[in-house]
């Protein structure tokens, strides 16, 4: 089964030449020529389209993943310790969970369902 090409609508074939990237809340299968053409383009200057596929990305999605976890350990020390502003640490407890560990897992693993396992 192929993937269809976002930007030559052509079928991509190979994991090889396959890029999604994640733009403007979308996940979008490449090329990797229409990818870099893509690139060049006037709209990549104010929305930024980067690859999710890429060992850049993996190593990302590990780097916040920690650190999200670090702020997290912080933030839960500080509920355990009955800091007086309980509230605000739940939430930003809650904030990071999601933005560091949760969202950029959840894409990375979205993109290799959709994508990448169709072209293994």
């Amino acid at each position: 089964m192929s993937v269809l090409c976002h930007s030559c609508k052509k079928p991509i074939h190979t994991n090889d030449d396959l890029i999604t990237s994640f733009y403007f809340f979308k996940i979008r299968p490449y090329h990797s020529s229409c990818y870099s053409k893509n690139l060049k383009s006037l709209r990549t200057i104010f929305l930024k389209n980067y690859p999710i596929n890429s060992i850049a990305a993996t190593f990302y999605i590990a780097f916040t993943s920690i650190l999200g976890l670090i702020f997290l350990a912080i933030a839960i020390k500080s509920i355990i310790e009955g800091d007086e502003d309980l509230l605000s640490w739940i939430i930003m407890s809650i904030i990071i969970l999601l933005l560091f560990i949760i969202l950029p897992i959840f894409v990375r693993l979205y993109s290799y369902y959709k994508f990448e396992k169709k072209l293994n």
